[in-house]
């Protein structure tokens, strides 16, 4: 018999034994009583829960949203890289190896980050112009290498940046292989105008 059917079939027997009950046998009155209301609040317990519906505690969390262009080249490029070399590739004649040092950092955000400078030591070289790339920004990349700014901060004023010095970007080129990091700048055409080479330290 269901539950409501036992409330029902007690419900009857209290009203049909009526004050005899409670003159005669006020202990059966009283379980009567006691297992009606144990049975009433089961019926609103049931009531209450039974239509919902338990919230997945073992669902995997929505994956965070990846900046745009991510790809295996974004997991490959966090990171932090020193400068190794620096090399321009002058309209006429061969490439031209300078001294320089630096460092890129990228993180799982995009978030981007150069410094490069001339070894003011070097020939050709005016202190204290000798910084030619410092800037920050959230990089786009994509499969085939390119890559390009958004929000882009310089961080050297003007009057300390090299002359030789070209804009952010430019150096739109990304290039990995193993521990070894390649970031060229393309000018009009196509023409590779320098290459910095990084490797990773962490």
């Amino acid at each position: 018999m269901s539950a409501e059917g036992w409330v029902q079939r007690l419900a009857a027997e209290v009203v049909a034994s009526g004050p005899a009950l409670v003159t005669s046998t006020p202990g059966y009155y009283l379980r009567m009583l006691r297992a009606l209301l144990t049975l009433l609040l089961g019926l609103l317990l049931a009531s209450c829960g039974g239509g919902r519906s338990r919230p997945a505690v073992d669902a995997a969390p929505p994956a965070a949203s990846r900046p745009a262009g991510t790809s295996g080249l974004h997991s490959q490029l966090q990171g932090t890289w020193e400068l190794v070399s620096f090399e321009t590739f002058p309209a006429a004649g061969p490439a031209e190896r300078k001294l320089a040092s630096g460092r890129l950092t990228f993180d799982q955000f995009a978030n981007i980050a150069v410094h490069a400078e001339l070894d003011p030591a070097q020939p050709g070289v005016a202190p204290p112009r000798t910084t030619f790339l410092d800037f920050r920004a959230k990089a786009t990349l994509s499969s085939a290498g390119a890559v390009s700014y958004v929000g882009t901060e310089q961080l050297t004023p003007a009057e300390r940046m090299a002359p030789e010095a070209v804009g952010p970007s430019e150096w739109a080129r990304l290039e990995i292989e193993g521990e070894t990091l390649r970031l060229s700048a393309i000018g009009d055409g196509g023409t590779r105008l320098g290459t910095l080479t990084f490797r990773k330290v962490g």
